[in-house]
């Protein structure tokens, strides 16, 4: 291209040239000159078309360089972002979470059991990982949280909207560096990350997902699942289930998965609830026995009557219309009646024919 647009030039400076020589009689000459211009046309012609194939190869060659550095240039960042994982979960730790202010205001209930439970598997060095279970609102996080409350190299992140890996990775990274990982921080590089991490007792770092509920509950549970099982070759994995359903997820892998429940308070523990939360609100007896018989003695319930200004008598009543609403919409409440009427057997006439499959649980997943 750069050689015919020099050639041309130089043709339209010939074509001028032997019109300037026509008019004194110097036919020749002008032939002669046409004829230099061709041949510097051609050598001018060859030299830029070379220069810009050198060019044009030396840009190549560049290009190529920087496209075969880039491995190793997000290499670099990785192994510097893979540094920052592994500083920073050594120094994490649960400091201020809910548990921790409900203890320093003597409003915590302390569940030795459970919490030992967990603090010898975080310091313990049997390998797999642990899945706290339990109905709504028996206090799963809370007592996950004081039990590892103030251990380093614990780290808790909080899953609701997150359902695939990489999402769950970001999170987990944000959650121990306090910054976004790079776009190509995957689970190789976090393995490598904790299995730099070495704390002064000799034990591996701890994470603690925690799953809310969300609109793709299932899919979490399944890439945390799958997370668990490498990630605990290098650390600590605690997995606690706001659902009490969610569990069904588990209990494939019985060399690798340990489960704890965490169940509703016993009579003692829930009467140390209300006695430490309605200072000034003394409950007697009858009032306590009247709330457990008939509410139960889950730490979510006894807390939101603690917070409340109702009587022990309306908060009953209350919560007990609640509970005769979400029963009236079970599908299966003929079931449920049957059972209730007859506890030692149904007879199959009961039903007078009608059918109701129930669930099947032999397979309850």
């Amino acid at each position: 291209m750069f050689s015919r647009l020099i050639l041309n030039s130089l043709r339209a400076t010939g074509r001028r040239a032997t019109g300037s020589g026509a008019g004194s009689g110097s036919g020749n000459t002008s032939k002669e000159s046409w004829g230099n211009f061709q041949k510097v046309a051609t050598s001018v012609g060859a030299v830029g078309a070379l220069g810009w194939f050198v060019l044009l190869t030396k840009e190549v060659r560049d290009f190529s360089s920087a496209v075969a550095n880039i491995p190793d240039d997000l290499a670099k960042v990785s192994t510097v972002f893979s540094d920052k994982v592994a500083v920073g979960i050594k120094g994490s730790r649960i400091v201020r979470a809910g548990a921790t202010m409900l203890t320093e205001k003597n409003e915590y209930v302390i569940r030795p059991g459970i919490e030992r439970q967990i603090e010898d598997f975080v310091r313990g060095h049997k390998r797999g990982y642990t899945v706290l279970y339990g109905n709504k609102d028996t206090g799963k996080s809370y007592v996950v949280e004081h039990a590892l409350c103030g251990i380093d190299g614990v780290a808790m992140v909080k899953l609701t909207t997150q359902s695939d890996k990489t999402a769950i990775l970001a999170e987990l990274s944000t959650a121990i560096t306090g910054q976004s990982p790079p776009a190509h921080f995957n689970q190789v590089a976090l393995l490598a990350a904790l299995k730099k991490v070495s704390l002064p007792d000799g034990r591996r770092p701890a994470i603690v997902f925690e799953i809310e509920r969300g609109d793709d509950k299932d899919a979490c549970l399944a890439s945390v699942r799958s997370l668990a099982k490498d990630l605990s070759e290098v650390s600590r994995i605690i997995i606690v289930l706001s659902e009490a359903n969610a569990v069904l997820a588990f209990g494939r892998d019985i060399h690798r998965e340990k489960f704890i429940l965490v169940s509703d308070l016993t009579p003692e523990e829930a009467k140390q609830l209300l006695d430490q939360r309605t200072e000034g609100r003394a409950l007697s007896t009858e009032e306590r026995d009247l709330l457990f018989e008939n509410l139960g003695t889950s730490a979510g319930m006894l807390t939101d009557f603690c917070g409340s200004d109702e009587s022990v008598d309306k908060f009953v009543a209350r919560n007990l219309r609640a509970a005769r609403c979400d029963l009236d919409a079970f599908p299966l409440k003929p079931i449920l009646q049957a059972l209730k009427e007859h506890p030692e057997g149904v007879i199959p006439g009961y039903f007078h024919n009608a059918e109701y499959k129930g669930i099947d649980m032999s397979d309850p997943r």
